[in-house]
């Protein structure tokens, strides 16, 4: 930050002109060129300037990717979550399958099997996606 101490010296010598925002630059250079401008005005527009990015600065980008990045990490572990769940429970109904003597029972825990693998499938993508999604907001 630059503090600005105005007693006659000229603007190169108070401060660098890559302080300054871009929109006071056309100020800047004509105060530098000897153009004079209302007295006080640039100085006031630049400490207002200098404020406003200090302001902007305290509450930096992480304060709004948080609550994002919790919903994403929640996303991964409850989808994570499900979809052990569902691929064990897919697990013991196809055992159930494999030893099963009738037909019926068979075809009930073959049903069971695919039902839970279908929806330990999508809780995996949605694990992903995730995944996917809190590394971009941690990393970009």
């Amino acid at each position: 930050m630059v503090l600005l101490l105005w007693q006659g010296e000229t603007l190169a010598q108070d401060l660098e002109i890559s302080t300054i925002s871009p929109q006071l630059w056309p100020q800047a250079l004509g105060e530098r060129s000897g153009n004079a401008a209302q007295p006080g005005s640039f100085r006031d527009k630049l400490l207002l300037d200098l404020d406003a990015q200090n302001a902007s600065a305290a509450k930096p980008r992480e304060s709004r990717l948080r609550p994002r990045l919790y919903w994403s990490m929640g996303l991964a572990l409850a989808a994570g979550g499900a979809a052990w769940w569902s691929g064990h429970r897919a697990d013991r109904a196809y055992d159930r399958y494999l030893h099963s003597a009738g037909r019926q029972h068979q075809d009930e825990q073959f049903r069971r099997a695919e039902r839970y693998d279908r929806l330990a499938g999508g809780a995996f993508v949605f694990m992903e996606a995730g995944i996917v999604l809190t590394t971009y907001l941690v990393f970009f």
